[in-house]
């Protein structure tokens, strides 16, 4: 299952949030950049982090997630994520396209990510 959320809930939100944009990294399938990950805490809520991006792919047709690698390390204060990627069936249009990337995640109270990687990449991204 994807976990996606609405982009306009989370700004709408009052709560500060600081992004930190990580550099582009093209990889076999596609070209990612500006990784940002963050935790939203609101008051009386379990916090949730987030991670966006954007990869751009050379024809139209495909679609980019992020999965939690499984097993994750006990207690490692960096979650793991993997991108994939599902290519175009059948034929595609020759325009570059690009796609957003979102995932979020409820985590613990007390408990707080320090960064993200994302693999195949190795993409590391500092949470905020």
């Amino acid at each position: 299952m994807h976990s996606f959320f609405s982009v306009s809930l989370v700004f709408a939100a009052t709560l500060s949030v600081v992004q930190v944009a990580v550099s582009e990294v093209k990889t076999e399938q596609g070209k990612c950049s500006d990784w940002l990950a963050w935790t939203e805490r609101i008051p009386g809520q379990q916090p949730t982090l987030y991670v966006t991006g954007k990869c751009t792919f050379p024809t139209d047709g495909y679609s980019v997630w992020l999965e939690r690698v499984k097993p994750q390390k006990s207690n490692s204060v960096n979650l793991v994520l993997n991108r994939v990627i599902d290519t175009p069936a059948g034929r595609a249009s020759a325009i570059e396209s690009e796609e957003e990337v979102k995932y979020g995640e409820d985590t613990s109270f007390g408990f707080a990510y320090e960064s993200v990687t994302i693999l195949p990449d190795g993409v590391k991204i500092p949470v905020k």
